[in-house]
């Protein structure tokens, strides 16, 4: 039960990172795509690569609950349990994915309207 209690606090404050990001991607999604400046998009393409490492980090405690949930170290109410934490860690894991798309398309509609701007003058 104490290992349980450990990797679902520890999901649990993977949250507030993941939400934040997705605050700092929903801002600047708001903002008409003329608006967004070079600055942005260099943020935007540091929190991409933030993104990947923040779901390298994420994968191997997903295997640490896998491990224990295809053992028999551990009962089968506790393996509930963890797998409760593994389903959230996949969730994480795709939430974190969808932020990941975000910022390839806020790049791929400023590398459109760059494109746009440039053929028209």
């Amino acid at each position: 039960f104490l290992l349980y209690e450990v990797l679902h606090r520890v999901v649990q404050q993977i949250r507030p990172i993941a939400e934040a990001y997705a605050k700092r991607l929903g801002w600047m999604r708001q903002r008409p795509i003329n608006q967004l400046s070079q600055a942005c998009m260099d943020e935007v393409q540091d929190v991409k690569l933030e993104i990947y490492d923040f779901v390298r980090s994420i994968r191997p405690l997903k295997l640490v609950v896998k491990h224990f949930t295809e053992g028999d170290a551990i009962g089968p109410s506790a393996k509930m349990y963890m797998e409760d934490v593994g389903d959230a860690i996949e969730a994480m894991i795709m939430d974190i994915g969808q932020l990941t798309n975000i910022a390839e398309t806020l790049e791929s509609s400023h590398e459109r309207y760059r494109d746009k701007k440039t053929n028209d003058t």
